[in-house]
């Protein structure tokens, strides 16, 4: 299998953990799947469709980090409620 069909697979992936709420499954797909269409793009540039690769790189780049800050903040939030709870 060709590293642009793994990622079609791959990013699909990312996309059901993503609408399911699963951060950290999404962020492990979409980097994995940028991975993916980045080995793509290097070993294929002439395909016609290595622009729309490229771009889909950092379209799940940038959405893994969305996530990665959300679930972050999440954390963040529930912290620092547990620690208001236990001061009063």
């Amino acid at each position: 299998m060709e590293y642009a069909e793994e990622a079609i697979i791959v990013s699909n992936k990312a996309v059901d953990c993503d609408c399911k709420g699963q951060m950290q499954a999404a962020v492990y797909y979409y980097k994995e799947a940028a991975t993916l269409l980045e080995l793509a793009w290097k070993i294929r540039k002439d395909d016609p469709l290595a622009n729309e690769w490229c771009q889909k790189t950092h379209d799940y780049i940038n959405r893994a980090e969305v996530l990665e800050y959300q679930s972050n903040f999440f954390f963040y939030i529930i912290k620092v409620r547990y620690l208001f709870v236990l001061i009063f």
